[in-house]
């Protein structure tokens, strides 16, 4: 195919200069045209003038002239051609009319996209976003190189929302390349989800992610910046194209995407949910090369995953202009330590019949940069399920006199230090120790934690949780504090704070003056003073967005809608480089101290069913030790509706109904569990 571009790349390369039928007042072309979505058949033609006009594409195949056209009056102009087979040449220009006159541009010619199996090459870079001058030079190098297709791995622009830097920094330079050379690109976190990536951009399915066939390859193409973790919308996507026939059967299997899952020079908490959830779908898959960018370096290593036995490549391609840096952080990745670069590049990359050769070029021309890999028999499959576990909530009930959590994995810690002004105005005690009301007629062991009167004071929790609600971070999940307020001065009282480092407000609150509890103007219910309160806040992914339901004593006084998906009130995952929320405290003082009984903390949003069972505030904590066997739904009880759960799951044989470890599910599992059920226990 470069063959052919070669004896046209004169005609190719030609002047862009307009042809005006009435140059005072005929619409300019300011941008384009350009080609996008490539296909064997089909193509769509862009360009932008600084005036609305008309729309129409002259073009020629087999020396036959044709027209496409659309009469709207737009200045952003995508015509689809189409009727077309594969490697064909095509002749065109464009030509755009208002009342004021026409303009046209030069011919431009390219070829259409080769038969599947078909070897071909392509161009990669990421992160131009700064110095259109460092990318100019490498688009004319690439002209050059004659590729037959781009791939762009996001950071195009600088500020997403600035129209300038789409011409300035972007399409400007890629002009002369791109009239005739088809492109793809993957969206980075630059561009801002700006409407100008979608308007200027004609690519595949809803843009953010999709898949691309060309020639012997197959590309997986992610947004970064959207949901990726198991159960998304997008990773399910990405599980659905990678194990594809079309995927499976591709010489080549290649994914790009903006952020990278390993980096040897810096660390950012969205690269360990790469690690967690999409890196191992790649190695099942038997993915070839995951190209990514955003460090503004380049870097690439090899890695045989041991349980697919089956290389893996990752190149990290992010110096078309970005600011070259390179930070102390030494990331030891087996996967990505073979060449490290902090300079301006691009790759080259020749995806042949039987190897795959990638050339880093330098600003200079020079090769920084080559290695070549073989083409592997691919056999795709899908992976394990990452070890990931179901709900394990935890719970503090202060029966001792300090933190530790009386179940389940998180860990509560004071902020500023076990020396700190948290912990030495911190008391533990019992109700009766402390002068407290018993709780329900008993005495009951409690925490008094202080007024926050700065921001390193409060108590940080680390919650062992994955990802869940779709998102990267914690989206859904359950907080329930017995409590009691004493009447005093305070105006606030906050529940929590998601932020890493407790940098703004909290995220719920009681609002002493009435009890309200909420956020944002949004104050429901009322916890009463000098008494003893449950109060329970449920954060639940539903109808499109993460709604907060609020209850007291197990009753519900309100629902707030909080935003969407990994927004402000998700809470940072175990994956994360913050893996933490914080307890009664806020970023300016704005707090007030009070007594909790217990603390429960789940990785779900537990119903409204759930809750109201839990009623108001118990001497023996929120929920009894998850660890009685006999309370097999976990409800806190052990009670007639856990007799029945064991029943069916020991029917069943369920291997959970094991209890002596035997291996096998009989009559002595049975009595085992009814001895326990019995006791209570």
């Amino acid at each position: 195919m470069r063959t052919a571009l070669s004896t046209l790349l004169a005609a190719v390369t030609a002047s862009t200069a307009i042809a005006q039928t009435d140059p005072a007042a005929a619409p300019a072309i300011i941008k384009g045209p350009y080609l996008q979505h490539m296909l064997q058949d089909a193509v769509t033609i862009m360009w932008e003038t600084d005036a609305p006009a008309d729309s129409t594409v002259h073009y020629s195949v087999g020396g036959q002239w044709h027209a496409a056209s659309d009469p709207a009056a737009v200045l952003i102009h995508e015509v689809r051609l189409s009727g077309m087979q594969a490697s064909d040449t095509v002749r065109y220009y464009i030509e755009t009319a208002n009342g004021g006159g026409s303009s046209q541009s030069s011919q431009a010619v390219f070829s259409m996209a080769p038969a599947l199996g078909s070897p071909f090459r392509l161009c990669v870079w990421g992160d131009n976003q700064q110095r259109p001058e460092v990318f100019t030079q490498h688009v004319a190098r690439m002209i050059v190189d004659q590729p037959d297709l781009l791939l762009g791995c996001g950071d195009l622009v600088n500020t997403g929302s600035d129209y300038n830097e789409w011409n300035d920094v972007f399409l400007g330079p890629l002009r002369p390349l791109i009239r005739y050379t088809p492109m793809i690109t993957a969206i980075g976190n630059h561009e801002g989800d700006s409407h100008w990536y979608y308007d200027f951009l004609a690519q595949p399915g809803n843009e953010h992610w999709y898949s691309y066939q060309y020639g012997n390859a197959f590309f997986l193409i992610l947004d970064t910046n959207y949901p990726f973790a198991v159960g998304s919308e997008q990773y399910q996507y990405a599980y659905d194209a990678l194990l594809s026939d079309e995927a499976q059967e591709a010489t080549w299997l290649i994914v790009a995407h903006h952020h990278p899952g390993y980096s040897e020079i810096y660390e950012e908490g969205i690269y360990a949910q790469i690690r967690r959830y999409l890196i191992p779908l790649y190695e099942s898959a038997g993915v070839d090369v995951n190209f990514h960018g955003h460090i503004h370096d380049y870097e690439r290593g090899e890695f045989v995953p041991p349980d697919t036995d089956r290389r893996i490549w990752q190149v990290q391609t992010s110096g078309a202009g970005g600011t070259l840096w390179y930070d102390e952080f030494d990331g030891e990745w087996d996967q990505i330590d073979l060449v490290i670069l902090d300079q301006f590049h691009y790759c080259v990359v020749d995806l042949g019949e039987t190897q795959m050769t990638l050339r880093a070029i330098g600003l200079a021309g020079q090769v920084l940069d080559e290695f070549t890999i073989p083409a592997a028999p691919r056999d795709g499959g899908p992976p394990d399920d990452g070890g990931q576990t179901g709900p394990e909530p935890s719970q503090w009930d202060f029966e001792g006199a300090g933190l530790v959590a009386s179940y389940g994995p998180g860990v509560m810690e004071f902020y500023d230090g076990p020396d700190g002004p948290t912990a030495q105005q911190t008391v533990f005690g019992s109700t009766a120790e402390l002068g407290l009301p018993p709780i329900a007629g008993e005495v009951a062991r409690v925490m008094g934690f202080p007024k926050a009167t700065a921001s390193t004071m409060g108590f940080r929790v680390r919650h062992g949780t994955e990802p869940n609600g779709g998102g990267v971070y914690v989206n859904e999940y359950t907080l329930v504090f017995d409590m009691y307020i004493p009447g005093s001065g305070e105006s606030w009282l906050p529940f929590y704070n998601t932020t890493a480092q407790n940098a703004n407000d909290a995220d719920c609150w009681v609002r002493l003056s009435d009890g309200g509890v909420g956020v944002s103007g949004v104050y429901e219910g009322s916890v009463p003073r000098n008494a003893w309160a449950r109060v329970a806040l449920a954060f639940a992914y539903e109808g499109g967005s993460v709604k907060l339901h609020k209850y007291i004593d197990g009753s519900p006084v309100g629902v707030q809608d909080v935003g969407g998906i990994d927004g402000r009130w998700s809470i940072y995952s175990e994956y994360d480089t913050t893996p933490w929320f914080f307890l009664f405290t806020d970023d300016d003082g704005e707090a007030s101290g009070a007594f909790v009984s217990s603390v429960h903390y789940a990785d779900r949003a537990m119903s409204a069913g759930e809750i109201a069972e839990l009623g108001g505030p118990d001497a023996d904590g929120v929920l009894h030790d998850p660890s009685c066997v006999a309370d097999w739904n976990r409800d806190g009880q052990a009670n007639t509706q856990d007799f029945l759960a064991y029943l069916n799951d020991w029917a069943v044989g369920e291997p959970g109904a094991d209890l002596n470890g035997d291996g096998v599910v009989n009559t002595q599992d049975f009595l085992a569990f009814l001895n326990l059920w019995s006791a209570g226990c």
